[in-house]
C-alpha cells in the first residue's frame, strides 16, 4: 500500500487510499483450476479505464496478486 501511494503522490486524487485498497482487493481475485491461479483481478484492473495513477493503481493490484499467490 505504501508502494502505491509513494507512487502517485505527484498526482492529487479523491480517496487515493480507499482505491488503492480496492485494487489490492481486486488483485487478489484468482480462479484456481486444478494447480494452476489464474490472475482474473489482474486483468480487470489491466482492462479498466484510468485515467491518473494508472502505475500506482497496478502495482497495487500486482501486489495484491503476489500476495495471494505467496499465501495460498
Amino acid at each position: 500500500m505504501a508502494i502505491g501511494w509513494n507512487l502517485s503522490k505527484d498526482l492529487p486524487e479523491d480517496y487515493l487510499i480507499l482505491k488503492l485498497i480496492g485494487y489490492q482487493l481486486l488483485g487478489t481475485f484468482t480462479i484456481n483450476i486444478d494447480w494452476i491461479q489464474l490472475p482474473v483481478g489482474l486483468v480487470i484492473v489491466y482492462f479498466m479505464n484510468q485515467k491518473q495513477n494508472r502505475k500506482a493503481k497496478l502495482t497495487v493490484a500486482v501486489i495484491g496478486y503476489i500476495l495471494s499467490v505467496l499465501l495460498y
